[in-house]
């Protein structure tokens, strides 16, 4: 969000804009049993995929995967990057269609 800082733990919980915000650095930690089960439910299906298919596969089948590569085969693909560092973009899907990664 825009309006989110990180802020330290005495000052967790902030309103900006009218918009309540808790913005702790590194809250998983937190709860490390479960932050770790959501992240091995979330990631599994794509790390599976990845697996069967190899990553150019997975990325051709997966939507969410071409729309959270940042990198690849050298090519900045994500265009919030690319507007941070003024590196020209190339859309994951053009690198697929080149046969590049």
């Amino acid at each position: 969000m825009e309006t989110s800082r990180l802020t330290p733990t005495e000052d967790a919980v902030f309103v900006c804009e009218g918009v309540i915000h808790y913005a702790l650095p590194n809250v998983p930690s937190l709860v490390p049993r479960t932050a770790t089960y959501a992240l091995t439910q979330t990631l599994l299906p794509y790390l599976r995929l990845i697996a069967k298919e190899g990553v150019p596969g997975a990325l051709r089948q997966s939507a969410a995967l071409r729309r959270g590569t940042y990198l690849l085969a050298g090519h900045l693909t994500h265009a919030h990057a690319s507007r941070e560092t003024g590196i020209v973009v190339t859309p994951v899907e053009e690198l697929l269609q080149r046969g590049n990664p």
